[in-house]
């Protein structure tokens, strides 16, 4: 159970950090190309 518990998590936190960057980026070039 811990270890399914443990593994969720991250998979969660990884998914959250990658949506993150990911609309970062996308803000960055928008802001880029609307400059």
């Amino acid at each position: 159970m811990a270890g399914q518990a443990k593994a969720a998590a991250l998979v969660f936190v990884l998914s959250f950090a990658v949506e993150w960057l990911g609309a970062a980026i996308n803000g960055k070039q928008g802001n880029d190309t609307e400059r």
